[in-house]
């Protein structure tokens, strides 16, 4: 992503080549992908496996039946939000994104609400406590950074309506 970063012709090309990945995964087989056109398409793979995880994860968030801590859904959003934000050089191609189904439902608000139980944590870890943070708190506070710096750049490039739209 960091290749991508924001330069429309590589985010232009990607985008393109996600429309085709998009329509050969709807018309072909799974079994007969051959190893060339799957190096074609790497980046491809790379989002669409994100994308799978991120929708798991807002899925596993909605039932509440997992028993692992809240904060670990958060790395698998910050991840799907830093990718398509990176993947994004203008209004249009952001007002397509939020405008799709493509996110999975309730994406943002999920990932605003995991940023704000950290919070307490990273007010914490400020504090004058004699408790050094832990790598999982550190990591924690990382992923929250990348979810604000992701939806922030979405909002940005997106103009106005963006803005509006991640208000809601």
């Amino acid at each position: 992503c960091v290749l991508y970063r924001h330069s429309a012709p590589l985010c232009d090309q990607f985008w393109a080549d996600w429309d085709s990945f998009c329509q050969r995964e709807e018309e072909s087989n799974e079994d007969e992908v051959d190893e060339d056109e799957q190096s074609d398409y790497s980046i491809c793979y790379l989002l669409d496996a994100c994308h799978s995880l991120a929708a798991s994860t807002c899925v596993e968030l909605d039932n509440g039946t997992s028993r692992q801590p809240i904060l670990t859904y958060l790395h698998p959003l910050s991840s799907f939000l830093n990718m398509i934000a990176s993947l994004c050089a203008n209004a249009s191609t952001v007002q397509s994104i939020l405008s799709s189904d493509f996110l999975p439902e309730g994406l943002i608000t999920k990932a605003m609400l995991l940023c704000a139980e950290l919070a307490p944590q990273v007010a914490s870890m400020n504090g004058s406590s004699s408790k050094s943070a832990t790598l999982e708190e550190k990591t924690s506070v990382t992923d929250a950074k990348v979810v604000l710096r992701s939806i922030s750049t979405l909002a940005f490039l997106g103009g106005s309506w963006a803005r509006d739209w991640v208000r809601q």
